[in-house]
Parts: structure tokens; sequence; C-alpha cells
């Protein structure tokens, strides 16, 4: 059965029969349900609006700054695989979008007097419960180790700029293009698993179920006394163009995300090296730019097989710093598990003292893991999007781009907290 995506204003507590998606701006809330659920919300006197089928897509929120009255049909009207919703008002609007094909950074790019807001996603499952501790135990275990203290600085103390500037200018130049569907993208897994493996990891291309696209890469680095709880970081491979069914022109992908892939390899790099209580499962993501097709695979998989992830971190996107601004590390608010977000917070503030900030961007490979229930958080290079960066999702997007000392810092926060979550011996 069809349900509605029903938007109201002012709900004090949720009806029953509704299933929430959360508050936007202007005090609206978005629920999804069927004429119960918009019964029970008109009885509340909460003037309910029905603005779409949840059977033609995710529902986006469209909420505009600066811009003409009939913006949103403007924006609409030219925007691809997106159908206007509602327009409540002339600073919010709702539209309908598939997720795995609507382009928001493009649209968002293009309309820079708009903001887009997810109001809505396949219904979570419930989170899931880990048998290892709360995040806050793990962390105070963590700081009342001196031996853990040090092995902690030390290995953020070996994060190497070569190294980071090698696998990046590497994966930039070495493939034309990091496309999901070319040949060359192909190229770039199988020496990335090869690459893990000359660490002394067991390594293997996992295949995301979809014809023509290069698969995952995976490398495991086995805990020992809790060796079935897993700590995954992850960074998506593949590069695209503006248009992003474009296979064949030149995409480095430097920053996006040449850097985030590097740093996965850099970390794997030191880790390798050392022993921890838990397992370690190195990602590099096919299919991201195509709708977080690989993530959603390998974590769908590991939902299905009941595997104990303890938390997944995420990088898209280290090496660009904005103009005249220090370097801050952005952590991402959406798809953000709370728990998980404090504890990355802390342990970042704590053991590197980087400025933090946070970063409305969306959406990235954490969301496949935040929609099956595993805790989840991404970070981000600055406190803002995708669309800061000049050359996002264009040839110029290029290792002369990159603030190597800014990904260093980075890879030194991403160090500290996995080697937290993972318990080292």
């Amino acid at each position: 059965m069809a349900l509605s995506w029903i938007v109201a204003s002012g709900v004090a507590a949720v009806p029953e029969p509704c299933l929430p998606h959360g508050q936007l701006t202007q005090g609206y809330s978005v629920f999804e349900g069927d004429g119960a659920c918009f019964e029970a919300l008109d009885a509340a006197r909460t003037v309910p609006r029905v603005v779409g089928s949840s059977d033609n897509g995710h529902l986006y929120a469209m909420i505009s700054n600066a811009c003409s009255d009939n913006v949103h049909l403007q924006h609409i009207n030219s925007a691809k695989n997106a159908n206007l919703g509602a327009i409540m008002d002339n600073s919010l609007s709702f539209i309908i979008a598939d997720v795995n094909t609507f382009d928001e950074d493009g649209f968002e790019i293009k309309f820079p007097c708009t903001e887009l807001v997810p109001a809505s996603l396949t219904p979570l499952k419930a989170p899931r419960k880990s048998h290892a501790p709360p995040f806050a135990e793990i962390l105070a275990k963590a700081q009342g180790s001196e031996l853990a203290q040090r092995q902690i600085e030390t290995a953020m103390s070996v994060v190497s700029r070569d190294s980071l500037e090698f696998y990046n200018t590497y994966l930039s130049e070495e493939f034309f293009t990091r496309h999901r569907s070319s040949a060359d993208g192909q190229r770039s897994a199988e020496w990335s698993e090869q690459t893990f493996e000359a660490m002394g990891l067991s390594a293997e291309l996992h295949d995301i179920g979809v014809a023509g696209m290069f698969p995952n890469v995976i490398a495991t680095h086995l805990g020992t006394t809790f060796a079935d709880e897993i700590v995954v970081i992850g960074a998506h491979l593949d590069s695209r163009m503006q248009d992003n069914n474009d296979a064949t022109s030149r995409a480095p992908g430097a920053d996006d995300n040449g850097s985030g892939s590097a740093g996965v390899l850099e970390i794997a790099r030191i880790l390798s090296e050392m022993q921890f209580e838990r397992t370690i499962v190195f990602a590099l993501w096919g299919g991201e730019e195509g709708g977080l097709i690989g993530s959603r695979a390998w974590a769908g998989m590991a939902a299905d097989e009941g595997q104990d992830i303890v938390a997944y971190l995420n990088f898209d996107m280290m090496g660009f710093t904005l103009p005249g601004q220090p370097i801050t590390l952005g952590i991402r608010d959406r798809f953000t598990t709370p728990d998980l977000f404090d504890f990355v917070n802390k342990t970042t503030v704590d053991f590197t003292g980087l400025p933090i900030g946070l970063s409305t961007g969306c959406c990235s490979d954490y969301q496949a893991f935040f929609e099956v229930g595993y805790p989840a958080m991404a970070l981000f290079e600055n406190p803002t999007t995708a669309g800061s960066y000049p050359d996002y999702h264009a040839t110029g997007d290029v290792v002369a781009n990159l603030n190597f000392e800014q990904m260093v810092a980075f890879t030194q926060a991403w160090v500290a907290n996995t080697m937290v979550l993972a318990s080292p011996l």
C-alpha cells in the first residue's frame, strides 16, 4: 500500500498511526502514513498537508534564503529526476526525487540560494546492539591507559605527507577516470587490493551487484580478544564529472575522493603493523557516485549476516581548505549516530586539538550503514558542503588543489578515532 508524505506544523507528540521523519525549518515536521495518520494530525489541529507519495521517491525540503517568489517552480522545471511536491510558502517547498539518481549537490551548486534537506529516507531498521561497550566507556578505557595513549600518539606521528601524496597522485594521475563503469575504475580497484595485500592484510574485491561497475575493495585486519566486533573505516574510490553518466571524460577526482581513499590506505599502512582487540575493516567503495551502490551492498550483506559492526567512520573529501580560513575538521550532521558523534568530537579534540565545525553536506557511504541500523558518521574537509570546492566533479579536481598539511592532520584524527574504537594492545 502506498503511503503519503505528510507535513504538519506545531506537532507536540507523534500520533500513533504516523512514522516520523524529523523536523524541518519553521516548525514543520514530516511524517509517513496513510489516511489514519492524516486524520490524527488533523485532529491535533496541526494543519497537515499531503506533499507526495512514498512510492514516487524520497522527499526533500527545499529551503530558499534569498530567492524570488517563483524560484521553486523555476528550479524544479530545470531539475532532472525530481518533481514538485508542494509549495508551502516563498521560503519552503518540497520535492520528490529518487535518492539514487537525484544529484543533490549539483542542484545546490546550480541554485546556490537554496538548501536541500532530505526529509525522508527508507525507514530505518532499529539500531543494532553491539556486544562492545558504549562509546563513552571505550574512550574512557583508552584515556585511562598510558600504553594506549602512547601507541595512539606514536601512530599519529608516523602519518606521512609523502605517503598521502603518493597514494593521491597515483589514484588521480595513473587512472584517467575512476568512474564506476570504466575500465580504469576497475584497474584502480585491483591496484588498491594489491596495495592492501602488500601491507600483509587479507584483501578482496567485493562484487556490488551491478553489471559493469567496479567492485568494493575490502581489507581486513583481524582482531584478537574481540575479533567478532568490527570497526569499519571507508571512503569511496570512484570519481565522476558533472554528467554522472560520463564514463570516458577525464575525471581525476583528487579531492573527491582520492583524498579520502589515500587516507584509508595510509591508515591501513600504519595500523597493519599493530594489534587490536577488535577487527578493523578498511573499505574503498565502488559506485558511491551512482547512489551509494557499493556501500549499500556491503552494509546490507553485513546486516543480513548479523555482523557486529561497532562503528563506521567515513571520509569523503579531505584535501581542500577554504581560502582565508583556518584548517577546520567538518563533521557531517545528517544520518549521524548521536553517541558516535559525541565520541568522535571528544576523541578528536582530546588527541589532536583540531578545531571542529558542523557540515550540512549530504550524502556519502556512512548513510548506507545508518540506514540498516549501524552506528555511523562522516568527516569532511571543512564546515560547509561539497559545493564550496570550485573543482567539484570537474576535470580540474587535481592534486595541486590539495592542502597536504590538512590531510595529515585529518588523517591523524581518523587514526586516533579508529584506534580508540579498536582498542590497541
